[in-house]
């Protein structure tokens, strides 16, 4: 998408918990990536994008990328099609077990003092002069409401950032373009890959 400040902002985000955080709980993995005629990303565009990559993680990923003729692709991933095939890129990422991160994170924060509670909705902000000083929630089990107050308030909702900002200022505007992701879970046995492949 061209954000180059979010790449690098990623690559060095997973660098530290790959390597000081959790790196029980981030995994490598290489992602194989066909080219094949008439695709909209060529070869020589590819090859760019994966120096840039490279670049942008300070060199300090799991390993290097590697350009593949088609022959080598097809000895890497022999269930990929092989008609038009002209080539493919091997790079490396990391998987994360994302809800045990998350998990780790509130049971730390508990060790440090912090209060964790769940399925708490906000409703508003409480405010004094102007100021944020705490919030008024809803227990979306017991159905009680209450008000809780802090020295900071911090907006850490993910893709409801925006809806939480316009609690704040019905006249903000939206920071986010969220996405939607389609996922198909299938047993590797039918899909027959030896590692991740990107699919576009």
């Amino acid at each position: 998408m061209g954000d180059l400040r979010l790449v690098r902002t990623a690559c060095r985000e997973r660098d530290l918990l790959r390597r000081r955080l959790a790196p029980h709980l981030v995994q490598p993995l290489a992602f194989l990536f066909p080219v094949y005629s008439g695709d909209p990303v060529g070869l020589l565009a590819l090859t760019a994008a994966m120096w840039l990559y490279d670049t942008l993680a300070i060199f300090r990923n799991i390993r290097r990328h590697r350009m593949l003729t088609r022959r080598r692709a097809l000895a890497l991933e022999p269930n990929l099609r092989a008609e038009g095939l002209r080539g493919a890129a091997l790079y490396y990422d990391c998987f994360t077990d994302d809800a045990r991160l998350t998990l780790e994170t509130v049971l730390a924060a508990e060790e440090e003092g912090a209060i964790t509670i769940n399925y708490l909705e906000l409703q508003d902000f409480v405010k004094e002069g102007g100021r944020l000083v705490g919030a008024y929630l809803r227990d979306r089990i017991g159905g009680s409401e209450f008000e809780v107050r802090a020295r900071r308030v911090v907006n850490a909702t993910g893709p409801w950032a925006d809806r939480v900002r316009c609690l704040d200022d019905p006249a903000a505007k939206p920071c986010l373009r969220l996405t939607k992701g389609v996922h198909v879970v299938v047993t590797r046995e039918r899909a027959g890959h030896t590692q991740a492949v990107v699919m576009h």
